[in-house]
């Protein structure tokens, strides 16, 4: 037998009946979080809920398997219908958090041997570009059945007539104050309207990403996880995601109506995995010098002004030209 021709084996190993008891109590943890939320009709707690509800998927999926982490996202959806016998707000939970969490690990595990049996997984790269790609398609599926005039007017009218009756209830107002009122808050409504699809992908992705992120490095530090860590330093993106960016921002720019008003909006969030490798890049520079953890702190605190963030992600999109990792690496490669 031709020693070449036999297949290496899968570097991941098989749970059995552990992992698949793991899977249905991991599931049922994800659906009865989001019973408790929907349930308890509090804004706040649904929103810290939720968030949550990506860790137990992750952790399966990252440490026990792609097959389990099926298993406990079913588990989770059948938990939620059962819970709050809602399918619009079931169908809702499952394509924003339990869906995509299922999409990540499963990515996440895929591998491949090279000519000569060296293993390379996915690469983090693209797992960062499907967080961003993956709601910017929900996103426009929900622009397509907005209706007449829509996304933008749907959302304007719908927060127009809450303020409105907020404001109509308010017994201690003349009508006269109530008109003003309602004038006042024109303005404001429409810059909220313009950014807010955008600004809620954006949340969603950081969320999605740190949840993954603890699920990673939660079952690395107590070895059960299926694959090793992704290094920071070693972020590249596809020039698919560069062309898209691209395409939103000239859409953006020079065109108005529906179809603008989506390209501004998924801008933010197709923009963020390069802001992402702006930060690789620092990491990879700062590892290259005394006092590294020094030098990220300030970077760090830089960024929170908010301008210093823009000027990191237009390093990330022009790295591809700027060719700094191979400048700053040299013949070496460092880590951090």
């Amino acid at each position: 037998m031709d020693m070449e021709a036999i297949t290496p084996p899968s570097p991941l190993p098989r749970r059995g009946v552990q992992g698949f008891l793991a899977a249905v109590l991991a599931g049922l943890f994800a659906g009865v979080l989001s019973v408790i939320a929907i349930s308890s009709q509090n804004s706040l707690l649904l929103s810290g809920l939720v968030l949550i509800v990506p860790v137990p998927l992750c952790l399966v999926g990252l440490g026990v398997g792609g097959g389990d982490a099926i298993v406990a996202a079913m588990v989770a959806t059948a938990t939620i219908m059962f819970g709050v016998n809602d399918i619009v707000m079931t169908m809702a939970i499952v394509v924003v958090y339990i869906l995509p969490a299922l999409l990540l690990c499963l990515l996440a595990l895929r591998y491949r041997y090279d000519g000569d049996k060296n293993l390379y997984w996915y690469p983090a790269g693209r797992l960062l570009t499907a967080v961003a790609v993956y709601p910017v398609i929900a996103f426009g599926l929900l622009c397509l059945f907005a209706g007449n005039g829509g996304i933008e007017k749907t959302l304007h009218d719908a927060f127009a007539q809450y303020f409105e009756q907020m404001i109509a209830f308010d017994n201690d107002l003349s009508k006269a104050d109530k008109a003003a009122l309602i004038e006042s808050i024109k303005a404001p409504l429409d810059m909220l309207i313009a950014v807010m699809p955008g600004l809620t992908i954006s949340f969603w992705m950081t969320g999605m990403m740190v949840s993954a992120m603890w699920a990673q490095y939660a079952l690395t530090a107590n070895k059960m996880a299926l694959r090793p860590t992704p290094c920071l330093t070693d972020l590249d993106l596809p020039y698919a995601l560069l062309i898209l960016l691209a395409l939103m921002g000239l859409i953006g720019f020079f065109f108005v109506g529906p179809a603008a008003y989506f390209a501004r909006n998924t801008f933010l969030p197709l923009s963020m995995p390069y802001f992402f490798v702006g930060i690789s890049l620092m990491h990879l520079w700062a590892g290259k010098r005394s006092h590294k953890y020094l030098w990220l702190l300030g970077f760090y605190v830089l960024i929170m002004f908010g301008w210093p963030a823009i000027v990191v992600a237009a390093v990330g999109v022009l790295e591809p030209w700027l060719h700094l990792r191979i400048k700053i690496n040299g013949k070496t490669k460092a880590s951090i």
